[in-house]
């Protein structure tokens, strides 16, 4: 088939899906680019499997848009089209970068930092065809890692590369940023998403993710990119400007965890571990073992495994209770009352505890309230200062002022908001209303399963949190009592709270129209009452004079 002849039958097979003209318009106008244009040759093969067999789905939600930027980078399905995370929509993102650095910090000499999770795509979805070849079948973090080393390097920036063995999660990647002084840093990872999933963040040589005004402009240089220059990973090694991760570095990040500790003699209590065959067990796990507690490695999720085999739905979050079930199977043979869980890239704790013997597993503001109250036991600083977003619990801020603490808890959503707060008191020892230096920080939360509790690092890390709570959990059992029971005091004197999360999956280019379209239903028509009672405000954040 011809280009016109594929185009004709892809316009044919998208009149039939539920997505808007508009967005089968544009999968148009770039499906005839990806199929001529040579940048992209590797890739038709693949796309013309997905026309002949009338895989239109798939194809339509590949090409109806290209691959936003949020949260600090790229995150999507691997796959074909620019929707899609492929060498593609990487190169011209981290080309973006380069020149975003070039702007910024100038001709002279520059390094980035790049760590990369446990992901391999295997198409396990089955979107694309798998009995023909595509470029991204296969490719793993470490892989896309080294891809974006070759673009640096073409730009002369340094590069600063785990050893090929090994892995680096996003707190660690974040810590080494500040700990080998580079100007910048990218993490490989997709979180807590499908394996089929991949993506990239960016963070600044604060070590801390990029917010307004700076992601906009990081987002401009990445459109503005239509040509990439790459030199070889042995080219650039023999260039020096590859460049391996020592050991140190690790050490002195789990010294920075370690440092965190509030009850140094209260850790004798097993903990049961699960990192869900992701990268936290060199983070939660060596830290919680050289803290000194018995830790037990759940076996069958101990493997780095980038499918995450043994994880239900293959979803490895433990914001979902069942992601911890093999680590509570674990801990209830071992008689052991505690469990923590991450996700691959080690940001996330999940928590749960035998409480009168049966298990709770707490949610993410349950975890923050915890951390957040241990956190504060015996703090160094007189004005010890908790950080938090504007959808966590007002139970931490309440608990905070009782215990004499400073809070900031309207940032809006995204840790990274924290790890800016953290950044301004670094460099103007001032944030927002906060007066004085990061050796006042507590604590950082996020309903999402997200805690910090050292400003070493400047993303959410669930290594210091489970410290902590480890330590306040081993205390309590001395009294008998466990984290529930120390939860529910919290709320006897602060006020009770109940939370409750659900979620609802909207895909590709009909799930994005639904979306715009509730969101602007909700413009146009807001509620008058939830669950009976008035609705005396509305704030609608994109509304500038809000």
């Amino acid at each position: 088939m011809d280009t016109a002849d594929i185009l004709d039958a892809a316009r044919v097979g998208f009149a039939g899906l539920d997505a808007p003209p508009t967005a089968q318009e544009t999968a148009i106008d770039n499906l005839a680019i990806w199929l001529d244009d040579p940048r992209f040759a590797a890739y038709r093969s693949a796309i013309l499997a997905l026309v002949s067999r009338e895989r239109f789905r798939p194809l339509l939600d590949g090409f109806y848009r290209t691959l936003p930027f949020g949260t600090g980078g790229r995150r999507g399905q691997v796959g074909l089209g620019p929707n899609r995370f492929n060498p593609w929509t990487l190169t011209t993102s981290i080309s973006g970068h380069a020149h975003w650095l070039r702007a910024t910090q100038g001709e002279g000499p520059l390094s980035v930092v790049i760590g990369y999770d446990v992901r391999q795509f295997e198409n396990l979805r089955g979107d694309l065809e798998r009995d023909v070849v595509s470029p991204v079948h296969g490719l793993s973090s470490r892989q896309f890692a080294e891809v974006a080393a070759e673009v640096y390097a073409a730009h002369d920036i340094a590069v600063h590369l785990p050893p090929a063995d090994a892995l680096m999660s996003t707190p660690e990647l974040s810590f080494a940023v500040r700990d080998l002084e580079a100007d910048g840093g990218l993490m490989v990872s997709a979180s807590h998403n499908h394996p089929d999933d991949n993506g990239i963040k960016f963070y600044h040589d604060h070590g801390g993710q990029f917010v307004p005004p700076f992601d906009h402009e990081l987002a401009q240089c990445i459109a503005r990119v239509d040509r990439v220059e790459r030199m070889s990973l042995d080219r650039a090694t023999a260039n020096g400007l590859i460049r391996t991760i020592q050991a140190d570095v690790h050490d002195r990040y789990i010294a920075a965890n370690l440092a965190v500790s509030r009850w140094p003699n209260a850790r004798n209590i097993p903990v049961v571990f699960t990192p869900l065959h992701g990268t936290a067990d060199t983070t939660v796990g060596d830290v919680l073992r050289q803290a000194g507690f018995p830790v037990i490695t759940e076996p069958s999720q101990s493997e780095p495994d980038g499918t995450f085999p043994t994880v239900p739905f293959r979803a490895p979050n433990p914001e979902h209770a069942s992601a911890l079930q093999c680590a509570i199977d674990a801990a209830s043979a071992a008689d052991a009352e505690l469990v923590f869980g991450c996700d691959p890239d080690a940001d996330r704790l999940g928590v749960a505890v035998r409480h009168h013997g049966a298990w709770v597993t707490l949610n993410g503001n349950e975890i923050a309230a915890l951390v957040s109250h241990a956190a504060l036991h015996n703090h160094a600083h007189p004005e010890p200062l908790v950080i938090k977003t504007e959808v966590t619990s007002s139970l931490v801020t309440r608990l905070a002022e009782t215990a004499g603490a400073r809070v900031v808890d309207h940032l809006l959503v995204g840790f990274k908001y924290i790890g800016e707060g953290l950044f301004m008191l670094e460099r103007e020892r001032r944030f927002g209303a906060i007066e004085g230096g990061v050796d006042c920080f507590a604590v950082g939360v996020e309903e999402s399963h997200g805690v910090l509790v050292t400003p070493a690092v400047r993303d959410k890390d669930a290594a210091g949190g489970a410290l902590v709570l480890a330590e306040l959990a081993a205390q309590e059992r001395a009294a008998n009592r466990t984290l529930i029971d120390v939860l529910h005091e919290l709320m006897v004197h602060h006020g009770a709270v109940h939370n409750r999360l659900s979620s609802l999956a909207m895909k590709g280019a009909a799930g994005r129209a639904q979306m715009d379209a509730a969101m602007a239903s909700l413009r146009e028509h807001p509620p008058e009452q939830i669950g009976g009672r008035r609705i005396l405000q509305m704030e609608d954040r994109q509304d500038e004079s809000g």
